[in-house]
This record gives C-alpha cells, sequence and structure tokens, in this order.
C-alpha cells in the first residue's frame, strides 16, 4: 500500500464517513435484516492505494446455526463479478493492439460456435437441429452477450442436449467443457446472458500465454 500524508488520509476518511454518501450503509443493514445478503464487505480507497473506508457486518452463511461473522478478509464465491474484471483486461488488450474487437475469433477459439445454431429438438431421435451460422462470432459479441450463448442452465433446449449426451449442466473443470454450447441464435441480433465473457477470458489467455488465474 503506497503511504502519503496521512493528515491528508485522516481527512479525507473524515470527509467520507460525515458525507450523505455513508447512507448506503443503511441499504446493507436492510438487506441484513431481510435477509436478502448473509454478510457483506465493503472497502473504499483512493487512487495512491490508501483505504479511507472499510466495513464487515453479518454472517458467513444464512445456515442455521451459523455464526461465523462475515470478515473483510472473508473468501466469497465472486460468480459473474469477474466478468467485469476480465471485460476491462479484454478493452486493454484492444487498446493495445493484442485484439481487435470486432474481428472474428474462430482462428483462435475454433470451439467458439462450432455447433451452429441449435433451432429445436427432436425428441424421437433425441438430438437437437441444428442449422450453421452465417455471421462470425467477435469479441463484441461475446463481452455483449450477443454472440448466441446462452447459460445451458437457463434454456430447456440446452438442457435437452446435454441430456442427449449424459452430461450435466455448465459442469466440468474448464471453460471448454462448460461453455462449448450450441448457439440458440444469430449472432448479433438478440441478447441472452451467457458465458460469452469466459470466451473471452480463454481468447486473452490463448493470444498472450497467460493464464487468467495467475498472479498479476
Amino acid at each position: 500500500m503506497a503511504l502519503f500524508s496521512e493528515t491528508k488520509v485522516a481527512q479525507q476518511r473524515e470527509d467520507l464517513l460525515a458525507g450523505t454518501a455513508i447512507s448506503f450503509e443503511k441499504a446493507y443493514d436492510e438487506a441484513l435484516e431481510k435477509k436478502v445478503l448473509p454478510g457483506y464487505a465493503l472497502l473504499a480507497g483512493d487512487v495512491d492505494g490508501n483505504i479511507l473506508y472499510s466495513k464487515a457486518d453479518g454472517v458467513a452463511s444464512l445456515k442455521e446455526g451459523s455464526e461465523q461473522p462475515f470478515k473483510l478478509d472473508t473468501i466469497c464465491w465472486l460468480a459473474s463479478m469477474t466478468k467485469l474484471l476480465t471485460s476491462v483486461a479484454c478493452l486493454q488488450a484492444v487498446e493495445a493492439g493484442i485484439v481487435d474487437l470486432d474481428k472474428p475469433v474462430a482462428d483462435v477459439l475454433p470451439e467458439v460456435g462450432k455447433y451452429g445454431i441449435m433451432t429445436d429438438f427432436d425428441d424421437e431421435k433425441n438430438e437437437g437441429v441444428f442449422e450453421p451460422h452465417r455471421t462470425p462470432i467477435t469479441l463484441r459479441h461475446l463481452l455483449s452477450h450477443t454472440s448466441g450463448y446462452e447459460y445451458d442452465w437457463f434454456n430447456p433446449l440446452l438442457a435437452k442436449w446435454r441430456a442427449s449426451r449424459n452430461e450435466l449442466p455448465w459442469t466440468g473443470p474448464t471453460v471448454e467443457d462448460k461453455s462449448t454450447l450450441p448457439l440458440l441464435f444469430e449472432p448479433g441480433t438478440s441478447f441472452r446472458y451467457s458465458g460469452g465473457p469466459d470466451w473471452a477470458g480463454k481468447l486473452l489467455e490463448r493470444l498472450t500465454g497467460t493464464r487468467r488465474s495467475s498472479p498479476r
């Protein structure tokens, strides 16, 4: 953490705590009371790395009888919050000229769109009905959830397709295992919440030879 004027930091902290912005704590307190959240950790800092505000409250689990407090260092499952981190990394790579936002990704990610679009499922044959997609999938599509993908645990057609292959939805140790799916619409023509950012992260991994999980 960067060191600089303790007087300035103390004043910034005092200004933050005295300001009307502190009312956001009320929203978190209400969420705890209504059990919308089991617990939370909040931090705010400045550009020099000084922590101006921090607070943790609640419990680490809503399981009956659990009294383990939620702390600033409680380990959490971030889930889709990592989509933002991946998107920022991808856009930095675009700025650096490593990748083009609107260039087809199939040359680096041949798995993406490999099945084409699943338009139906034939229950008698226990197999999907497919047609090829015409629009190449780009990084922009992957980041904006317009690639044609949708999470398989959201969609009945994809659930049937998984079952026909003796697979469970969204399982496996890698992005390739979980996200190599049929498309559901022509890329760029609709929106479905999906694992597209996972493929975007995989695109960066393959282009740079690094892993997203590696220490930075």
